[in-house]
């Protein structure tokens, strides 16, 4: 997980200013003349710490294919990111949740 959170972070900072896009849209809604505008976090759980193993196995799969999307854009934008991060990152990303999970 941590891999992919790099690999976000890469891809993000080769095409915007700021690697922190959830965090800022908040305000970039409020500038744009939104009102009302809130912010809340949530936890999900994916695999084995999902209740549903249904829904679980969802989450993976939704994750590993999100990750293998990004990491095909993040070498089309030439993001910099270490080889060690990418190499075999969605065989890796499947069997950690697939082991434990994710929140």
């Amino acid at each position: 997980m941590r891999d992919t959170l790099t690999l976000i972070r890469a891809a993000f900072n080769a095409v915007s200013t700021t690697d922190d896009f959830a965090h800022c849209l908040a305000g970039w809604l409020e500038e744009a003349g939104f009102e009302t505008v809130q912010r809340e976090d949530f936890d999900v759980d994916i695999g084995p710490r999902c209740k549903d193993p249904i829904i679980g196995q969802r989450g993976i799969d939704a994750m590993v294919q999100s990750r293998e999307a990004l990491l095909g854009a993040a070498k089309r934008i030439n993001a910099r990111v270490d080889a060690s991060v990418t190499d075999r990152l969605l065989e890796r990303l499947e069997k950690e949740l697939m082991q434990g999970g994710a929140t």
